[in-house]
């Protein structure tokens, strides 16, 4: 969430460059469509949602919904219309709805003139939480087959476990992350190894899984015969079970609405 008080324009420090930004990619050429600030009036809300297959669309004043969090300066009871004097800071904004594989923009203009604005530009979430949710059934089979002693049914599992956790984290910012990719396998390791590399995960995440899909063809058919190091299925199991954890926080929980929305 950013705030400005200039404006989309003439504010040179991150707030403002943000705010700007979005005037200049989303709400410009949509009042520029629409005939113009003469036709459109002062923005006063905004809501823009990136959808999946759906391209951008930009709802404008009365027909952007967005719902505010606050932080009230007294006490305020259910229904109360509020002020911008009963509250001295937003602490949230966010479009009431929002379909579930879209990314987002929110934006308000306080009467003061002060322009807060949000944005969530992952997509696919809602796809994202269904591999998740696949992974985890895998990940529940590896650690059985972990158990059981049965070492390349929980290397196979693992690894499949794995590329679903890295497929729901390339969603959210690929409609078609896996593209028409020869290798979907290759594809998938490689995102990771970069993903690492800029620090945004442990680099021995990418390591675990290089190294499930080097013994996958083992784990899976005996040729060539399986040959690990020690306890490596646990360390291996362990790192793929970490992986799914940091999916399962970068994808996040589905949109709820506020339990109290002050819009």
């Amino acid at each position: 969430m950013t705030e400005a008080d200039e404006g989309p324009v003439g504010d040179e420090d991150f707030n403002g460059a943000v705010l700007r930004n979005i005037y200049e990619v989303f709400l410009e050429p949509e009042v520029a469509a629409r005939g113009g600030r003469d036709v459109v009036g002062p923005i006063r809300k905004g809501v823009v949602l990136l959808e999946p297959g759906a391209g951008v669309r930009v709802l404008l004043n009365d027909e952007a919904e967005v719902v505010a969090t606050v932080r009230a300066t007294r006490a305020i009871a259910a229904g109360e219309e509020i002020r911008e004097a009963d509250f001295d800071l937003v602490q949230d904004l966010r479009p009431e709805t929002v379909p579930e594989d879209a990314g987002w923009v929110a934006l308000a203009v306080l009467p003061s003139g002060h322009q807060i604005v949000a944005f969530d530009f992952r997509r696919n979430r809602g796809k994202g939480r269904a591999l998740l949710a696949l992974a985890e059934d895998y990940l529940v089979s590896a650690q059985e087959a972990a158990y059981a002693g049965r070492s390349g049914p929980c290397l196979d599992l693992a690894h499949t476990c794995a590329e679903l956790a890295v497929t729901a984290m390339m969603y959210l910012t690929d409609d078609e992350p896996l593209g028409s990719a020869r290798s979907r396998h290759s594809r998938r390791l490689g995102w990771l190894r970069d993903f690492t590399r800029l620090g945004n995960a442990p680099v021995a995440l990418h390591r675990a899984m290089s190294r499930l899909a080097d013994v996958r063809l083992a784990a899976r058919y005996g040729d060539p015969p399986l040959s690990l190091r020690g306890d490596e299925p646990d360390a291996l199991l362990d790192a793929v079970a970490e992986l799914v954890t940091h999916a399962q926080e970068r994808v996040g929980p589905p949109h709820a609405p506020d339990p109290s929305p002050q819009r």
